[in-house]
């Protein structure tokens, strides 16, 4: 009698510690939490994997934050703004990793600093705009190695902050005062966030150490509910099967067994997923073809108003990335460019590709007589001989309408490095070269202005600085390359 009741009481709590688990985990997420947003989510639309960070366990995985999940530069922050005095956090980099710190985030801007074991990120303090671009910034000497560490901002009524890391003096810097939200932005890869408290100079103060909340409380109404199934369970095995005091305990003991040993092999399953399919559904909806079409003809103005302007492109040139919508590099190139002197047409296409962009450019896009024609191709190019030949393609159809074809590399993250991407981008300079055409080299500019701000949203997806950036680089090569036109059928642009 005394080893059936272990074994009963030992499978029920057994099997109730293996369903609470796989529960918890399951439902072990930022929404559940409920004290924090995604930065992401503010984009529209917002990019893949930004509802996913919120609503799957994957950014809560061992009840840290994971900060590189949902393709990285996750952003999260307390929905609650308040006037920071203090703020301590451990966090965990391996190498060539790193995050930021970041408080006094309203829709002025915010000051953070970056926490780097990154060779051409290097960890340094800063203050930014409201898009991202850095309004100030300095070196931090943190000296930081892979593995887990400790940083600390300390802010006064003036903003005035010191950063200690590791108990050490980093850096001191200038932000902004007042109220604003407090959080974390990530890079690239995997960054973790841990054991978080912040003092506010209203005496607020939280911590935030990421772990579940009413664990317990599943784990007792779930125990109590299988001792309630089991001990049902016995009684109708003996009184109406008529089995004995030994099978009548053991049949649902075996039971129990079995959905323990189910509910830990649906947890390791679950964890080698993490919501995947929650983040492909995230992707942004593709726009019919007629709707680009439209929209971009809806902009057609009178010539005499300044040299038309065809943007053609993916996701970046469609503005992705940027807040508020409208306000990607196309339109930011345009006011850039001297006024009156260009008409911008906006031909970026998420989802597409190079065949599909140049059919819809000569069939449709070219009807509208664009002076210049910006190509900005590659990150969705799989095939390098078949980009190659699309880019011949535009510059002859370019050529035969008369219009300057400008070619740009199209960027992804500095954190990457020059090598991701390289045989696209050494093919659109080729093709530039051996055609003379008007070359901007985005890769290589964002790479250089890497500390200008925070430029990325993921590999791909420039944020509102990085729009800035690409905006800023195409200017300078459109000016040369327009005058007033003296005609509503005149060309208004020079060849390069």
């Amino acid at each position: 009698a005394g080893l059936l009741a272990v074994l009963a009481i030992g499978s029920t709590v057994a099997a109730a510690r293996s369903v609470t688990s796989a529960w918890m985990q399951r439902s072990h997420t930022l929404a559940r939490n409920g004290a924090w947003t995604v930065g992401k989510l503010a984009l529209s639309p917002p990019p893949a994997g930004a509802r996913a960070m919120l609503t799957t366990p994957g950014a809560l995985r061992y009840d840290k934050l994971n900060l590189g999940v949902w393709s990285g530069y996750q952003e999260v922050l307390r929905t609650q703004p308040l006037e920071v005095v203090r703020l301590d956090a451990g966090f965990e980099l391996g190498r060539d990793r790193c995050l930021h710190l970041v408080w006094g985030v309203s829709e002025l801007g915010a000051a953070g600093v970056r926490l780097s074991t990154h060779d051409r990120l290097p960890s340094r303090s800063w203050t930014a705009d409201a898009d991202g671009m850095f309004t100030w910034s300095e070196p931090l000497a943190a000296g930081l190695e892979p593995g887990w560490s400790t940083a600390s901002v300390q802010v006064d009524e003036h903003g005035a902050f010191t950063v200690r890391v590791n108990d050490e003096l980093a850096g001191q810097g200038q932000g902004p005062s007042g109220l604003g939200r407090v959080g974390f932005r990530g890079c690239l890869d995997e960054a973790w966030v841990d054991d978080v408290r912040v003092r506010g100079r209203d005496l607020r103060s939280w911590e935030e150490d990421w772990s579940p909340h009413g664990g317990n409380t599943v784990l007792v109404a779930v125990l109590a509910l299988l001792s309630g199934l089991g001990c049902l369970a016995g009684l109708l095995l003996r009184r109406l099967a008529g089995t004995g005091r030994v099978a009548s305990v053991l049949l649902p003991v075996a039971v129990l067994g079995a959905m323990a040993a189910a509910a830990n092999a649906w947890q390791v399953a679950d964890e080698r997923t993490w919501g995947l399919e929650q983040g492909d559904a995230d992707r942004p909806e593709r726009r019919a073809p007629h709707e680009v079409t439209d929209a971009l003809a809806a902009r057609v103005t009178d010539r005499a108003r300044g040299a038309r302007i065809l943007f053609v492109g993916t996701a970046q040139t469609e503005g992705a990335g940027a807040v508020p919508p409208g306000t990607g590099f196309v339109e930011r190139a345009c006011g850039l460019l001297p006024a009156g002197a260009a008409q911008c047409l906006n031909g970026g296409y998420t989802g597409s590709h190079g065949d599909e962009l140049f059919k819809l450019t000569r069939d449709q896009w070219m009807q509208h007589r664009p002076d210049v024609v910006v190509l900005t191709l590659g990150a969705t190019e799989t095939d390098l001989q078949s980009y190659e030949r699309v880019l011949v393609r535009f510059a002859e159809l370019a050529a035969a309408h008369g219009a300057a074809l400008v070619l740009a590399t199209e960027p992804t993250s500095s954190e990457a490095g020059l090598g991701f991407n390289a045989d696209r981008h050494a093919a659109t300079r080729r093709v530039a070269q051996e055609r003379g055409l008007v070359l901007v080299d985005l890769q290589a500019r964002l790479f250089e202005r890497r500390d200008d701000g925070l430029l990325w949203w993921d590999l791909h997806t420039l944020s509102a600085a990085g729009h800035r950036v690409v905006a800023q680089e195409l200017a300078r090569a459109l000016r040369p390359l327009l005058r007033r036109p003296s005609g509503a059928d005149q060309p208004s642009a020079q060849k390069p």
